[in-house]
């Protein structure tokens, strides 16, 4: 059985009568000619995705020292910094910085797919940056590189300026999948569900039974939406490995076909 949790707000304007509007059989005293529609509240800071996340990454690194050669004395500062790559990438926190506290479940999850699937994760689309100090050399930052960075900004772009759910997690699953399969486009919308790993089918049993011997470490303690599911039957679209490491708790939410 599902209980929704999320749902869209709809207003719903019943009719006009001598220049004030009704809504929910109720007559507000406002008149059209002055009537003011609220501005869009941002969710997303797209600019944020440039900034420095060395903090969200491990970086692993090598260091030396010359001490006697460069004339330290009791502290070192000629050390250098040598073979700088980073090992694992935070992503849930890079989200955290990207999204503003006001932000919907729907968008954040959204964005953290956008994130994976233009591969946030690969070393290669992150520049180290490091510097000399007073005590040699130290990380100054680390940020994301072109192009990367310009497409990911147009992703988060479109997830801004979407309307509604389904707009939105179409651009996430485009950025991971590069198109949309003509199932999901006859759904009206989509929301987020809880509902028991029980209740829903895995329709493709063979890479299911890939990810499920898989090791998901990035998902161990994930507590979000799992993934995408359609119909009655909530057959799985998206979440194969989030699937695979929840499966075991009695509730889950995913997103759900309307």
């Amino acid at each position: 059985m599902m209980e929704q949790l999320y749902a869209e707000p709809v207003t719903r304007i019943f009719g006009i009568i001598n220049g004030i509007i009704v809504r929910n059989g109720k007559s507000g005293s406002t008149g059209i000619k002055n009537m003011k529609t609220k501005k869009n509240i941002p969710v997303i800071d797209i600019d944020a995705i440039g900034g420095d996340f060395r903090y969200s990454l491990d970086i692993d690194y090598a260091t030396e020292r010359h001490c006697e050669e460069y004339g330290c004395d009791n502290i070192c500062r000629c050390q250098t910094i040598e073979n700088a790559m980073i090992t694992s990438v935070d992503i849930p926190s890079i989200v955290d910085v990207i999204c503003y506290k006001k932000c919907d479940e729907f968008t954040r999850y959204c964005v953290n797919r956008v994130l994976t699937g233009l591969k946030l994760y690969d070393s290669k689309n992150w520049h180290i940056d490091i510097q000399r100090s007073y005590y040699g050399e130290e990380i100054e930052s680390v940020k994301l590189e072109n192009p990367k960075l310009d497409e990911i900004k147009a992703k988060l772009r479109q997830i801004k300026d979407a309307t509604t759910y389904k707009e939105k997690l179409f651009v996430a699953l485009k950025a991971e999948y590069g198109y949309i399969l003509d199932v999901l486009q006859e759904y009206k919308n989509f929301k987020i569900t809880n509902v028991s790993p029980s209740d829903i089918r895995i329709g493709a049993d063979l890479h299911y039974r890939k990810v499920n011997q898989e090791k998901s470490e990035c998902y161990k303690n994930w507590n979000g939406i799992v993934g995408l599911c359609v119909g009655n039957d909530l057959r799985l679209i998206d979440g194969y490995h989030r699937y695979s490491v929840c499966k075991d708790k009695k509730m889950i939410k995913i997103i759900a076909s309307v």
